[in-house]
């Protein structure tokens, strides 16, 4: 049995807000939800999970809400790029590359999440 991607985990400031672009607006499967945890996407395949902060750890030196995150990028695969690019514009979260095709065989389009993290949404491209 060879390696899979299991899951991403991260902390957010704002759970709600998380949920709102994760679930609400990228149409996530919500596999957990409780205890300041919350879990989405596909049961029984990858998933992320986050993880509200306890006020009082909030860690000192985080960067603030919209800076980039160079070590992270989160790939959604959705159906239609183009109709979430529009959702998610008209939720007030700017597409700052894209759409466009890559070598490999999708469309792409970046926007950031409520953290700022760099979020990827993917459509493959039919073949032939």
């Amino acid at each position: 049995m060879g390696s899979s991607l299991s899951h991403l985990f991260f902390h957010v400031r704002d759970l709600a807000a998380a949920r709102a672009f994760y679930v609400g607006l990228l149409e996530l499967e919500v596999l957990v939800d409780e205890g300041g945890s919350l879990r989405v996407g596909e049961d029984g395949g990858f998933h992320i999970e986050m993880k509200q902060w306890p006020d009082d750890q909030m860690p000192a030196g985080d960067p603030p809400p919209g800076a980039p995150d160079p070590d992270l990028e989160i790939v959604v695969r959705v159906d239609d790029v183009e109709r979430t690019s529009k959702r998610l514009r008209l939720a007030g979260f700017p597409i700052v590359l894209g759409p466009m095709e890559t070598p490999w065989g999708t469309l792409h389009a970046w926007t950031r999440d409520p953290e700022g993290r760099s979020v990827s949404i993917q459509q493959p491209l039919d073949e032939g």
